[in-house]
């Protein structure tokens, strides 16, 4: 470093200089030579030392905001690091089409063992658009995912809704194991939430670096506690992945981290009429050692998932709902009006209208069982509560 690295206020105005673009930050610097010509003197041979250290970072797939990689993809945002692999948001710009992406740099030019597996998978995975090949890394181009973690989209949601989303999760990791792929390293930061165009979360299980094809042999990694011991020594597996649904499915639930790292989760946190017996029950077997009776694949647990009543009263006020909806409607044949009241309101503040039809195909969904009407909480309860606020008319 030259003697300038002993002056702070070179290094201050060099940092401010280096965020600006290229033509910007010389227009700067000459404007400060001509008022300083030595002190410009120096921030200028500090930033040739930036520009050196960020030439040998851009040679190795480390990029900033702003930088443009490929002549076509403007970096956005660094949205993950781990062991030196970084993906990046990014804005695609090629003839005339913008869209948001993000790039996953993999050291080495070789073919990408990850690319090759992402792409058996379809659209359960995060879709992989290119794969491009340099000398010192290789850049996977991949659909970039708009809601985020499935944690922190879920955090604060009702419990219904954190079942309904996790339901989601084991159908889509089912799949992976039909395609012949396991993950080997399900974790809540590898399972994202993506928003479609009818504002409806879709589910995208990201980062196939440590996923194996069915039959390859080797060790495995993965990410302690969402791995069960048997994975470092056989592998990804069906199992292991489903152990690993099941950590995720705990921390949803309340549970704490330290506890899973215990290797001994402890009680679910009591949150009354809500997280009880059966759906504990499900949690914990997902998590048992081998040997014990232990739910072994996806599939499995969507299914004891939704077997599972997520209130005790949920039967109870099905009937009710029912018996509220047939009163209300009738033989009606004209819309319905019914006031939606707010649950933090004692009275309705607005009115909808709901046919007969509907309200009539409500009925036999809750009659069916349908997931509607699933914990008591679904559409079918929530639309006998507004018919039973409903004014006179």
């Amino acid at each position: 470093m030259t003697d300038a690295s002993f002056e702070p206020e070179a290094f201050r105005e060099a940092e401010r200089l280096e965020a600006l673009g290229r033509e910007e930050r010389e227009a700067r610097l000459r404007a400060l030579g001509a008022r300083d010509p030595a002190f410009a003197e120096r921030v200028g041979s500090i930033l040739g030392e930036y520009d050196e250290l960020r030439a040998e970072d851009r040679a190795r797939g480390i990029f900033r905001a702003g930088d443009v990689v490929l002549d076509r993809f403007r970096i956005q945002a660094v949205l993950h690091e781990n062991d030196g692999r970084f993906v990046y948001h990014a804005t695609l710009s090629l003839e005339g089409v913008r869209r948001p992406v993000a790039l996953k740099i993999v050291p080495g030019s070789a073919p990408s063992a990850e690319a090759r597996k992402q792409s058996r998978v379809g659209r359960t995975g995060t879709m992989l658009f290119d794969v491009i090949r340099g000398d010192r890394f290789t850049t996977l181009v991949i659909e970039y995912v708009n809601g985020g973690s499935s944690t922190s989209y879920l955090r604060g949601k009702p419990i219904g809704e954190k079942i309904e989303l996790f339901s989601k999760v084991c159908g889509e990791v089912q799949r992976l194991h039909d395609a012949g792929v396991f993950h080997g390293d399900l974790k809540p930061g590898n399972v994202l939430v993506q928003w479609d165009e009818s504002d409806a979360a879709q589910v995208r299980v990201c980062d196939f670096g440590t996923a194996r094809l069915a039959g390859e042999p080797g060790p495995g990694g993965g990410t302690p506690p969402f791995m069960p011991a048997e994975q470092v020594e056989n592998g990804p597996s069906a199992k292991s992945d489903t152990y690993a649904l099941g950590a995720i499915l705990y921390l949803l639930l309340g549970g704490s981290l330290t506890s899973l790292e215990r290797g001994e989760p402890a009680p679910l946190p009591v949150q009354p009429e809500k997280v009880r017996g059966s759906l504990q029950e499900v949690c914990f077997r997902a998590l048992a050692r081998p040997g014990v009776e232990r739910i072994e694949t996806a599939h499995a647990l969507f299914d004891a998932l939704n077997r599972c009543e997520l209130d005790p009263r949920a039967p109870k006020q099905r009937e009710e709902a029912i018996a509220r909806l047939h009163e209300a409607c009738g033989e009606r044949r004209d819309p319905i009006l019914v006031p939606d009241v707010s649950p933090e309101r004692d009275r309705p503040f607005a009115e909808r209208a709901y046919s007969p039809l509907y309200v009539h195909g409500a009925i036999e969904s809750a009659r069916d069982g349908g997931s509607e009407t699933r914990g008591g909480d679904g559409a079918t309860a929530a639309l006998a509560e507004r018919l039973a606020h409903r004014s006179p008319r």
